[in-house]
């Protein structure tokens, strides 16, 4: 079968681009919003960082929580940069050429 047919579904085709904006999506947005939602959330009803990051049920939560999110937020950081975007194109996979362009090229 050619390349264009069953070894090469459309959303190969198409690229990771689907991929990039479900993590985007999913992680970056949904994920992160799912941690600090709440925890905003008890700290306007008054509670201590402590109690709010899960300190009374471990001591050592606490520093965990605060560096899953941190580890998020650079994901979704280093997902936005340029460099990333552009290897989504084909850049850098065998038998692909990504074509850049220069600014103002046509």
């Amino acid at each position: 079968m050619t390349r264009e047919g069953r070894d090469n579904p459309p959303h190969k085709r198409e690229g990771r681009r689907w991929a990039w904006w479900a993590l985007l999506a999913g992680l970056g947005v949904l994920g992160l919003a799912s941690m600090v939602v709440p925890m905003a959330a008890d700290l306007a009803a008054g509670s201590s960082w402590y109690h709010t990051l899960g300190g009374d049920v471990s001591p050592v939560l606490p520093a965990i929580r605060v560096v899953h999110i941190a580890f998020v937020v650079a994901g979704v950081v280093t997902m936005l940069q340029p460099r990333v975007r552009l290897s989504l194109d084909g850049a850098g996979r065998p038998g692909r050429t990504a074509t850049v362009r220069a600014p103002g090229a046509p």
